[in-house]
């Protein structure tokens, strides 16, 4: 039907005259518009069904510029039309107006003009209207172009929106038909207007949002719902096209983020618009895109976090909690399975948060714990449940513990249920380690920007000193332990129980939420009550869940123990862990019969317990409580166990704990019953030997309550506990542990091990009143046993027992004299290819040759070994180092056999100072590796000579001095005639020229061999027959030699004068040879650092210098300072008497030995020396340095304690001695001595791990009495700057001697000896130019 259109186009040129009238418009013709347009619109589609028009072009264009006229016109109505201005009846032309531009086959161009126009209209309706134009609003957004051809879905869709309605499409050949962007764009430009209007209009807003576009785009969805009949039938039942539900994601993400107080309300109070938010979450899982996932978590957030909007969901569905946090929990499985994801956990986090509060605020305990039980399940081998299941119980202990929830009844079911699953149980334990980093600094009252300042100093210190200490990782970590202990803890801590480990590397992905860092005192109890949830542990039904239970508790405990250990400098009370956790780990230990546990807690217990610091602070209960779990973990079935029990029941023994003699009894009756192997623990136990020399007691009815426990779970003790708690009386425990233990030692070869308990039964021996012979002679062959296996701790053990060389001489003669025989021969039959044994032990078996000579002489073994030095030093199969070694020991025994120990002296056996000045105005000579320096005036020649083996120093006066006085003629009385009595018989000298005549062959023989080495000893006379000899000659000057006082045989004698002295004196002594004037030759002087080469030589002997230094820690030093700036006069007598039985005191300005770098000047006036055979020792102690009241760092004295490679300490302080206190990269070890109550000391032994050769006798932990204490501490320090020199390259196969022939070499080496070969007698002629000279003008040069 065709409608007239000449009115509506009348009525379009009106509208779009340039002087239009409104106003006229709306009150005359407002309505005849609506129905001219309707009319106008209906003839245009009645022409498009005409052939003529479908065939010309010109029509089309004309149809073209005619809608853009109906838009235009349409727009001026638009503008300032208001509601009052519709009538009813407008509406039926208006939503038929708008279906023709609204039709999908409406080239796009029309409809979006349109619709813009169309939405103003809406602005101004009410909801009555609204529902007059609905029709076309179905049709605002052309879903159809996502629909397939032919499908059910077009089917539905034609049928709804077109069949039997009459909506036809302006059809308009030149304009494009949209497409699936155009359904995009208007679908966004809905969206965008109901996002603008919400408020405005907010139940239109609602109802188009359902009807039009959720409800079709999510039709897959909404058809299930309950309330789904008065929804349109059309729709996606396949699910939403992804393009639309991307726009839709877009649009929520608007709503709640761009418009945060828009009102939710009108649209969630339909139960299926809750219903279908979720189902939008899940159709995002589908999809998988991050975004998406992120967009619906902040809607749930939004949503969670408004009250009402909570209430209405929970009203639309029960368990809408659950439903939320399972779609929450696939997207993390997603999202976290991609290891590049752009996600960060800030979102989920927030969820987590807000569900939570809901949960715990709106949900019974019993609906939460059930919540919560079926999102944490987990898949066993699905690591993106395993992740989810960590990362959310993570956010269930902040929540809980950040908002102080400890609702019992609540706590009660969820530990149990955390505690059944080792994964959950490991993820509660990795929380409560966050939880102890946490509250640690304010747990032990620490002061964070302290700790922070002192750590990195401590940093700056270690990269110094080089050198690990226990503070170190404090130290290291603290700034991210104080400022952010959760991601320390996720980042750093690891599992502490064992069966966690597997865990870890999950775990270190899980985040942990940071609690406030202002607040932490406010967090020390919730972190307890933590503890509190789970010490139910002990009533579970299986082991395994036990251990579950207790991990949590022991991990926390083990991290506040280890973070004890923060810089010294740092004030801290470090029985704080005893405080908060004694009770509780002793009742895991003494009322548990899960082995596990026992020994977790244990461990820790110990580590709290066994401290020096500790001894004043238990009560006497707490010590009987320790002193039963020791002896219960010392009797458990597990061997591992039960040695750590013994460990530490030793510690506390030698630590000197209040009542802890009483273990001894028992802790012997478990070695003899060998309970325990012997190990390092062992030895210490059994070292102490003064501990045994007291009655000790046994404790009847305490060891009665110790078995009424063990009863109580025999299955984990060893079955014979009660033999071994039945102890019987000993007479003397000392001899029963030397008899059944120490002496027994050997058995088990293990020589590192057990020598020092051989050093320490010998040194204890000798401090008694009458030493046990038997016990020392055993000892020693065990030591020779190990020699016999090759042990280097042999070799170190010999060393230090020299110190009672004469006392073993006197004691056991000859036993020693045997002792030497067998280690000769095990020195000489040493292979030559084992270089180092060889070595260290031709170099020790002749310092014991030397020192035993008082009891040896000139025995078989000595002439074997001395054979042997100088046979096989020509041999090519011993290493060089070997080599220069033997020659160098046959100089040492030719040099001091028979001559040790020195008579008369602090043990010198050179002379200690340089007679050579820095200018050199007389000749220096060197014969035979000597180097010889000569002076001469008018009384006396002197004759310095400079050997191998040291400097010595020789004074030549003329014979005439001796033997005549000189006499004037007028005092003598001369008679006339001498009658025959009076004249003397002459002296019988056939026994001396006998003697002489020997050696003067032996000397001829001795010239023609270039190599001195190579004479044969085999040539010399026996050895009686020369002590014969010796004794006839002396026999026969002692009867001729008698003082004659008779003055009338006096004779006249006048002083002669000799002619070359020097001369002289050197062919006197063997130095110059007329025959071989080629053997001494003339040092060149002239040449550079000549004589500071003779001054180093003259400077070194045989012995070995070592510096140590000797600290005294009080118990007011708190640090370096303190220590260093400690007096004399403020030390204890005990340590005063330990100085002088450590070495000699002496004043540096008489002192001629080694000095250790002291200088009277600035060192102080006196110190403390000692020195043997084979040592020169200078102690820098510390209170006798010199202290400078205006330096609180006491520099001076810094410079050599801090450069003392060993330390002795004496530590009066009631914690144990820090040995990092002292800061230097030079110290190496440390003996620290603490005095016991008992007068008795325990010495500690620590050393870097860079000193790794063995050292000893003391080398462990033991008891010492106050007689052995300074002996053995001095020879171990010794033993230990050994130890050190031999770790080091360079000084590996160094000693003394070599030093020496090195400085000879060197003078050889760069050309400083002249020799002409024309003339071999310019020596001779030099030495009779040499005049004498004034004593005050020849010095010694120190």
């Amino acid at each position: 039907m065709l409608f007239r259109s000449d009115e509506f186009k009348e009525l379009q040129k009106t509208m779009l005259d340039k002087n239009f009238d409104p106003d006229s418009f709306l009150n005359n013709n407002f309505d005849d518009f609506w129905r001219f347009l309707f009319q106008h619109l209906m003839n245009i589609c009645a022409k498009q069904k005409s052939k003529e028009l479908k065939n010309s072009r010109n029509g089309i264009r004309h149809k073209h510029s005619k809608f853009k006229n109906i838009i235009e016109a349409l727009g001026k109505v638009t503008s300032f039309v208001q509601a009052q201005h519709y009538h009813d009846d407008n509406f039926i032309y208006i939503n038929k107006i708008f279906c023709f531009f609204f039709h999908p086959e409406t080239p796009d161009v029309h409809r979006k003009g349109m619709i813009v126009q169309f939405f103003k209209i809406l602005k101004t309706l009410s909801a009555s209207n609204i529902a007059d134009v609905q029709e076309a609003i179905s049709l605002i957004i052309p879903y159809i172009y996502f629909v397939e051809k032919d499908s059910p879905e077009e089917e539905v869709f034609t049928t709804e929106l077109f069949q039997g309605k009459g909506l036809q499409p302006l059809n308009d050949p030149s304009q494009k038909i949209g497409d699936k962007k155009t359904c995009i764009e208007d679908l966004k430009f809905f969206l965008n207007w109901i996002i603008e209007n919400w408020d405005a209009n907010n139940e239109f807003c609602v109802s188009a949002l359902n009807l039009n576009i959720l409800n079709v785009i999510y039709k897959k969805f909404t058809d299930k719902y309950e309330e789904n009949g008065s929804l349109p039938k059309y729709g996606f039942l396949n699910g939403p096209p992804e393009e639309l539900h991307d726009v839709i994601i877009s649009f929520i993400k608007d709503m709640y983020s761009k418009n945060e107080k828009l009102n939710w309300n009108p649209f969630f109070k339909y139960e299926h618009n809750c219903l279908l938010v979720l189902d939008i979450g899940r159709e995002v899982l589908s999809r998988k895109k991050e975004t998406d996932f992120i967009v619906i978590l902040r809607f749930f957030s939004y949503i969670l976090k408004n009250e009402e909007y909570f209430a209405t969901f929970k009203e639309a569905k029960e368990d809408i909690l659950l439903d939320m946090a399972l779609i929450f929990k696939d997207y993390h499985k997603i999202i976290f399975a991609n290891e590049k994801t752009s996600c960060n956990l800030s979102d989920f986090e927030s969820f987590s948060e807000l569900w939570l509060n809901n949960l715990f605020e709106k949900m019974s305990n019993e609906v939460a714990l059930k919540f919560i039980e079926t999102i944490l399940t987990y898949q066993k081998d699905d690591n993106a449940e395993m992740n989810f299941a960590s990362f959310f119980l993570m956010n269930i202990y902040h929540y809980l513990v950040s908002r102080h929830i400890w609702k019992e009844d609540f706590w009660n079911n969820f530990s149990h249920f955390i505690v059944k699953d080792e994964y959950y149980s490991a993820i509660t334990t990795r929380y409560t380690q966050f939880l102890a980093v946490y509250i640690f600094p304010s747990l032990y009252n620490i002061q964070p920007d302290l700790l922070r300042k002192e750590s990195t100093s401590h940093s700056v210190r270690k990269k110094r000193i080089k050198q690990e200490t226990p503070y170190d990782f404090i130290a290291e970590n603290a700034e991210d332990i104080i400022t952010k202990p959760a991601s320390y803890t996720k980042e750093n801590i690891k599992a502490y129980y064992e069966p966690f480990a597997k865990y870890d590397e999950r775990l270190v992905q899980t985040s942990i939420l940071p609690l406030p860092t202002d607040s932490i005192n406010e967090y020390i109890k919730d972190s307890l009550n933590f503890l509190d949830m789970f010490d139910f542990y002990d009533k579970m039904e299986t082991f395994e869940i036990q251990q579950n239970a207790f991990a949590p508790i022991i991990s926390f405990c083990q991290i506040i123990e280890r973070f004890k250990y923060v810089p010294p400098s740092v004030p801290i009370n470090r029985t704080v862990p005893f405080s908060f956790f004694y009770y509780r780990l002793i009742k895991a230990v003494l009322m548990q019969s899960n082995p596990n546990i026992r020994k977790m807690a244990f461990e820790i217990l110990s580590l709290i317990v066994n401290l020096e610091e500790m001894k004043k602070y238990l009560s006497p209960a707490d010590l009987t409580n320790w002193y039963s779990s020791l002896i219960l973990v010392m009797l458990s079935k597990n061997e591992d166990f039960r040695q750590f029990g013994f460990k530490q029941a030793v510690k506390t023994v030698l630590y000197g704990f209040l009542g802890s003699s009483f273990l001894i009894p028992v802790m012997l009756s478990f070695c003899i019953n060998n309970v325990f192997k012997i190990d390092e623990s062992y030895i210490s136990f059994v070292s102490s030997i003064p501990l045994f020399d007291v009655e000790l007691k046994i404790m009847n009815d305490f060891l009665q309550s110790i078995l009424n426990e063990v009863k109580k779970h025999e299955e984990l003790y060893l079955p014979n506990y009660n033999d071994l708690l039945n102890l019987q009386q000993i007479t003397d425990y000392r001899k029963f542990v030397i008899e059944n233990m120490i002496l027994k030692l050997q058995e088990t070869k293990k020589w590192s091990l057990i020598l020092p308990a051989y050093s320490a039964l010998i040194a204890d021996e000798f401090t008694r009143d009458e030493p046990n012979r038997d016990y020392i002679i055993k000892a020693l062959n065990f030591v020779i046993s190990a020699f016999e296996e090759k042990s280097f701790e042999a070799i170190t053990i010999t060393r230090s027992l020299l110190m009672y060389s004469s006392k073993l001489q006197e004691l056991i003669p000859n036993e020693i004299i045997n002792l030497v025989s067998k280690l000769t021969d095990i020195a000489i039959n040493v292979p030559p290819e084992d270089t180092s044994f060889c070595f260290d032990i031709i170099k020790l078996t002749t310092d014991v040759y030397i020192q035993t000579y008082p009891i040896l002489k000139i025995d078989e073994s000595y002439k074997k070994f001395a054979e042997f030095l100088v046979t096989a030093s020509k041999k090519k199969e011993y290493a060089d180092e070997v080599v220069t070694l033997m020659q160098n020991m046959i100089d040492l025994l030719t040099t001091y056999y028979g001559k040790y120990p020195f008579p008369q002296t602090m043990s010198f056996p050179t002379y200690q100072k340089t007679t050579i000045g820095n200018n050199l105005d007389h000749p220096i000579f060197i014969s035979s590796k000597t180097i010889l320096d000569t002076s001469y005036n008018a009384d006396k020649v002197q004759i310095s000579s400079q050997t191998q083996s040291g400097h010595f120093l020789w004074n030549f006066k003329e014979i005439d001095d001796i033997f005549y006085k000189e006499q004037k003629v007028s005092d003598v009385s001369v008679p006339l005639t001498i009658k025959s009595e009076l004249l003397e018989p002459s002296i019988n000298h056939q026994d001396e020229k006998e003697f002489v005549d020997v050696f003067d062959k032996l000397l001829d023989e001795y010239e023609h061999y270039e190599d001195p080495q190579e004479f044969p000893l085999d040539d010399f006379p026996d050895k009686e027959a020369i002590n014969q000899s010796l004794f006839s000659i002396e026999e026969e000057f002692n009867k001729t030699n008698k003082p004659n006082n008779d003055t009338s045989k006096q004779f006249p004698k006048p002083k002669p004068q000799a002619t070359n002295p020097i001369a002289g004196s050197l062919t006197a002594c063997g130095r110059y040879q007329l025959n071989h004037p080629e053997n001494l030759s003339i040092v060149n002087i002239e040449k550079d650092n000549t004589s500071g080469l003779l001054q180093k030589a003259h400077q070194m002997n045989h012995r070995l210098g070592i510096k140590i230094g000797v600290v005294y820690a009080s118990k007011d030093c708190k640090n370096q300072n303190d220590i260093l700036s400690t007096t004399f006069d403020k030390t204890s007598p005990h340590f005063q008497e330990f100085l002088i039985g450590l070495g000699w005191p002496i004043k540096l300005d008489k002192h001629v030995g080694y000095e250790g770098g002291l200088d009277i000047k600035t060192n102080g006036k006196s110190s403390v020396f000692y020195s043997d055979f084979m040592n020169e020792v200078m102690f820098h102690v510390a209170p006798l340095l010199p202290t400078d009241p205006t330096d609180p760092q006491q520099i001076y004295k810094k410079r050599h304690i801090g450069n003392d490679h060993i330390h002795i300490v004496w530590c009066e302080q009631e914690n144990d001695y820090d040995i990092t206190t002292i800061t230097s990269q030079f110290n190496k070890a440390h003996f620290v001595i603490y005095p016991l109550s008992s007068g008795l000391f325990r010495v500690d032994v620590h050393w870097r791990k860079e000193l790794n050769a063995w050292f000893g006798p003391l080398r462990y932990q033991v008891i010492v009495n106050k007689k052995a204490l300074p002996s053995l501490v001095r020879s171990s320090s010794i033993a230990a700057m050994n130890s050190f020199l031999w770790c080091q390259e360079a000084t590996r196969y160094s000693y003394p001697q070599n030093e020496i022939v090195n400085s000879f070499n060197e003078i050889y080496l760069k050309r400083f000896v002249s020799k002409d070969k024309k003339d071999v007698y310019l020596p001779l002629s030099s030495m009779m130019k040499i005049h004498p000279e004034p004593e005050k003008d020849r010095k010694s040069v120190v």
